[in-house]
């Protein structure tokens, strides 16, 4: 057999290798455990910087603290100040313009309200 026809071989079956990875979805999982996972960060990371994931978050913060004002049972109360606690763990205050959400975000943090 000549070089030539060795090569083309080797290059068929590399061929027919690569057409089955992807028919049966092993090249996508290969590159999901690899490269994908950085890009599926990087695409969260963007859109927890978006204005309209942060403006959704704004706005949850205030129904939050508005039922917090309304509430008196001391259960509902701590249910509500762990939920704002739980859903706000990573969320950045300083993107909130409003002073008084703010600080309001801060004190439930600091476990200034009760």
């Amino acid at each position: 057999m000549s070089k030539l026809k060795i090569f083309g071989i080797g290059i068929l079956i590399f061929i027919v290798l690569t057409g089955l990875g992807f028919a049966t979805g092993e090249i996508q999982a290969i590159y999901n455990r690899t490269v994908g996972v950085d890009v599926s960060s990087s695409e969260t990371d963007k859109f927890h910087a978006s204005k309209g994931y942060v403006d959704g978050m704004i706005q949850d913060l205030s129904k939050y603290k508005l039922e917090l004002a309304q509430t008196t049972d001391s259960t509902a109360r701590h249910a509500i100040i762990s939920h704002i606690n739980e859903e706000f763990s990573n969320f950045d205050e300083n993107k909130i313009k409003n002073q008084d959400l703010k600080q309001f975000l801060i004190d439930v943090r600091n476990d200034n309200i009760k």
